[in-house]
């Protein structure tokens, strides 16, 4: 069984890589999936061996809040939300300073503002430091949890060092005068080291509950695409039964209901307009901000939005199969899934912590038997375990793989895992298919050519009959030719891939596609793309006619290629279409073709280059093959189910600058993941050894709270990092 469900409380990478190792030691998980930045987890398990409560109960044992509701269906409305926390931090940590700081700086303010003896003043900074730990509790509740776990996280070092100045702080008090005679030094020892050190643990869990904060707004204005698109889930819909109308929930509309849409309502189920017109938005579809007007009889897809007019519509399926629920799975999969470069601090990860906290014990003693200094080996254990930064190193990747996704799908590019988004960066080569690819998708009809008793209309009826349940390009183009006329029921209809179709009508078998489809074969005597029409007899094949279809390249398909070509990338042109179609297109286009393709032509042609990234860009039944076997396969949105199944980058809006978009935005995001990564690892590389006091020879030492500011400040430079993509224009 695969489920997924939502992981509250992971702070770092260390989190979602405990939560793994835990989960596949067990014999029942097939396979499991952790992305820390959307706190969503994919698990595949044997259900005849375990259960979702079994799964839930193990990972509330390492310390997190396992659920089946996402953050979308389920909004958290607890009073101490994270502003409240950090006000409530702030607040009770300038009164702990206050308290330990005045004394120092003017100790007869001290005296007349605040006439309190060491021994209160200490037990007034240790109830206030308990309200900013209990703002900051999920860090101890965690970070316990995962220590006894034995998979220690970032919350287990925030937790032990700043746990141990309070504990070391609490043993303190006792010795501590308490009248306010013969306490003036006692006073100034309240914020000495040899004192206590509750104002650190304050200032230390404010920053890092600031940092978290901040962290956690990155993280989630990443996500508003997916947000967008996931709260039309429980949205309800104007249903008409038996001519009343009736609002039901989106999850009960089936295939064949008619619905009425209203202005500004959302388009939830894909369909047709049935009565009335339209004017569609369909920006969180395919990136288009100019609205589309449709009218009876077009087709509708869920996601969109109507705009301005109230209509009927039929629904074509149901919402969990509509095109809103493909691209909701499309992105969903690719913010879960992990990018190659993302195993690289995974790995360190396992051991990150674990070592951080050997290191810590290790500099502890060694300083505490080269000096005999309890407090200094002390404050060199808890430096060494705030100043380490895990956290930063989860971020690198997620964070801008995060964006990077909402980038592409605002112009309508959905990639179907991550490692997609890795490789499309590193395309050498890549083959296009022509028609409804570098061509529009609208063919024009040009010529109907009779060579039998047959009129043109009964030619055109017979095509409509065979095409009516394909969606190629050139069966939507018949089919919109004969919309007005009376289409006869085809029978036993079988599909020749990359040649034609054929089937029974009236009891006769027909045939219809390319000269390849019949034999003998006819011969071409038209410029342009000629669909035959011919009965199938034991003895051969009677050619009844033939369909011209005239074809036109796209607009921006001349700028692309040669916007592809300035980036050292081939392209090339691959279709089953005949030479002199593919040729003219070819050199219009000034790049090389192959013609005359079948499924399994194209296939050879890209093992020839299996030494090189290629991509391959297509949109028909006879392209899956070649697609499935690219190194990445593009489908453009409006091809096949087929087609769309087989690729790995879906470009729902057809455009093609979206293709040198896509490899530009790869290489940005990748840039980007290895400037943080670089940070990530520099940081922890030159900061731990300071923090163990390597530099002390130098006078050069640190503090536990600057070392919690340096670790928040680090985290803070990875996502603001990743912030910058968002910049990125193509």
């Amino acid at each position: 069984m695969r489920e997924i469900i939502y992981i509250d409380g992971m702070t770092c990478t260390a989190c979602s890589g405990g939560i793994e190792r835990a989960l596949k030691k067990k014999s029942y998980i097939r396979e499991i999936q952790v992305d820390l930045l959307n706190k969503m987890a994919i698990i595949d398990f044997d259900e005849k061996e375990s259960n979702l409560a079994e799964i839930f109960a193990l990972i509330k044992k390492l310390g997190y809040k396992p659920r089946k509701q996402g953050v979308i269906e389920k909004l958290d409305h607890s009073f101490l939300t994270p502003k409240k926390r950090i006000v409530l931090a702030l607040f009770f940590t300038l009164l702990t300073l206050y308290l330990s700081m005045l004394p120092m700086l003017s100790l007869s303010l001290y005296e007349k503002l605040t006439p309190i003896a060491p021994f209160y003043n200490a037990l007034l900074q240790m109830a206030f430091t308990l309200v900013v730990m209990h703002m900051g509790r999920n860090f101890y509740l965690k970070g316990l949890s995962s220590l006894l776990s034995l998979h220690p996280t970032m919350d287990t070092l925030v937790m032990l060092g700043s746990g141990s100045a309070f504990i070391f702080s609490l043993f303190q008090i006792p010795s501590l005068p308490q009248s306010l005679e013969d306490s003036k030094n006692a006073l100034l020892l309240c914020h000495s080291s040899e004192g206590v050190y509750f104002e650190s643990v304050c200032v230390i869990l404010l920053f890092i509950l600031i940092g978290k904060s901040i962290e956690e707004r990155a993280k989630n204005n990443t996500q508003n695409s997916l947000q967008t698109l996931a709260s039309l889930k429980e949205a309800s819909v104007i249903k008409i039964i038996d001519g009343e109308e009736e609002r039901v929930n989106i999850n009960e509309v089936k295939g064949g209901d008619i619905l009425k849409i209203t202005p500004q309502e959302s388009i939830l189920v894909d369909g047709v307009i049935l009565q009335g017109y339209a004017n569609i938005d369909c920006s969180s579809l395919n990136g288009e901000s100019l609205p589309i007007s449709k009218k009876e009889g077009d087709t509708l897809y869920s996601g969109s939005l109507n705009l301005n007019t109230t209509f009927l519509m039929q629904a074509s399926k149901s919402a969990e199969n509509s095109t809103y629920q493909q691209i909701l799975n499309l992105v969903q999969n690719a913010l879960i899934s992990k990018a190659p470069i993302a195993r690289v601090a995974d790995k360190i990860s396992a051991f990150f912590v674990p070592s951080v906290i050997i290191l810590a014990l290790y500099s502890a003693i060694t300083w505490y038997f080269l000096h005999k200094d309890f407090q200094l080996s002390l404050q060199t254990f808890c430096n060494v375990l705030l100043i380490s930064c895990p956290c930063a190193l989860g971020l690198a990747t997620p964070l801008a793989l995060n964006i990077a996704t909402k980038l592409a799908s605002s112009r309508g590019i959905f990639f179907k895992d991550a490692q997609i988004l890795e490789l499309i960066g590193k395309t050498s080569m890549i083959f296009f298919d022509k028609t409804g690819t570098l061509t529009q998708k609208q063919l024009h009809i040009k010529e109907i050519h009779s060579s039998s008793s047959l009129s043109q209309t009964q030619l055109l009826q017979i095509c409509s009959s065979l095409e009516c349940q394909s969606h190629h390009i050139i069966a939507q183009s018949i089919l919109e030719a004969s919309k007005s006329l009376s289409i006869p029921k085809a029978q036993n209809i079988s599909i020749q891939e990359g040649l034609g179709i054929s089937g029974e009508i009236e009891g006769v078998r027909y045939k219809i596609g390319s000269a390849k489809n019949f034999s003998p074969s006819p011969t071409h005597s038209k410029e342009g793309i000629e669909i035959f029409i011919g009965e199938s007899n034991e003895g051969g094949d009677k050619i009844l006619g033939y369909i011209l279809l005239e074809e036109k390249i796209k607009t921006e398909a001349k700028s692309t290629l040669e916007e592809l070509k300035n980036m050292g990338v081939t392209s090339e042109i691959l279709s089953g279409d005949r030479k002199g179609n593919v040729e003219k297109i070819a050199k219009e286009l000034h790049i090389s073709f192959t013609s005359d393709a079948l499924p399994q032509d194209k296939l050879e042609v890209l093992k020839h280059h299996k030494d090189k990234i290629t991509m391959m860009v297509g949109d028909g039944i006879n392209d899956m093959l070649a697609l499935s076997n690219a190194s990445i396969s593009v489908s453009m949105g409006e091809g096949s189910k087929g087609a769309m199944a087989s690729s790995n980058l879906i470009i729902f809006n057809n455009n093609l600058e979206n293709i040198p978009y896509a490899i530009k935005l790869s290489n940005a995001t990748l840039k980007n993941i290895k400037q943080n990564l670089f940070w990530a690892f520099g940081y922890n590389a030159c900061m731990i050894p300071i923090a163990c006091g390597l530099l002390s020879g130098f006078g050069i030492t640190l503090t536990p709270i600057l070392a919690s500011i340096a670790m928040t400040l680090s985290s803070l430079s990875v996502v603001f990092n990743a912030q910058r993509l968002k910049t990125f224009k193509g």
